[in-house]
């Protein structure tokens, strides 16, 4: 008599594991994919006009299954750096500031990423520092936020040999008054 009772008690056991295993599928929402977002250095170059230039390429990964219509922000690594002039893919700006006086800027993104793809927004800088014959990086990170993906990006100024290697930390010129 224990066979069948234990064998009944193991096939209950395993039915409501299965019936409980599913109701606790469906009672939890379904995960929302997040985009992915990957930035690499600003690098800052040197100019014959004695100031600096660069960009930044920002891959915007659409993981879901809808079309991603989302606002992008981007805090620059360097303050009053940013070339409004020079964004594209990216539109509609509103601003904002750190602490530090570094400008924040959120946008819309210009165009809708289809499901799966992924979409490039080129974001210009330029810095009046005068070009050293040393390569120079920045203490403080560029930010970049698409809905809860984020990606922090650093800033180095080009030598005036055109290297980066052995950069020095980044000073700013002091501001006089006029």
């Amino acid at each position: 008599m224990r066979t069948p009772l234990r064998a009944g008690a193991i096939a209950l056991a395993i039915t409501a594991a299965l019936l409980g295993g599913a109701l606790a599928a469906q009672a939890a929402p379904a995960a929302v994919a997040q985009p992915t977002v990957t930035v690499g250095p600003l690098i800052f170059n040197p100019r014959a006009q004695g100031d600096h230039t660069g960009s930044i390429d920002i891959a915007i990964k659409n993981n879901s299954e809808q079309p991603l219509n989302s606002g992008i922000s981007i805090t620059e690594p360097v303050a009053n750096t940013f070339d409004f002039n020079s964004f594209d893919g990216a539109d509609g700006c509103i601003f904002d500031y750190t602490d530090d006086n570094r400008t924040i800027v959120n946008c819309g993104l210009a165009v809708s990423v289809p499901a799966g793809a992924t979409e490039i927004v080129t974001i210009g800088f330029q810095s009046s520092a005068a070009p050293q014959p040393y390569a120079q990086i920045v203490s403080t990170l560029g930010h970049v936020r698409v809905g809860t993906a984020t990606a922090d990006f650093p800033a180095l100024f080009r030598s005036t040999t055109g290297s980066l290697h052995d950069a020095r930390p980044y000073v700013p010129a002091p501001v006089t008054a006029g």
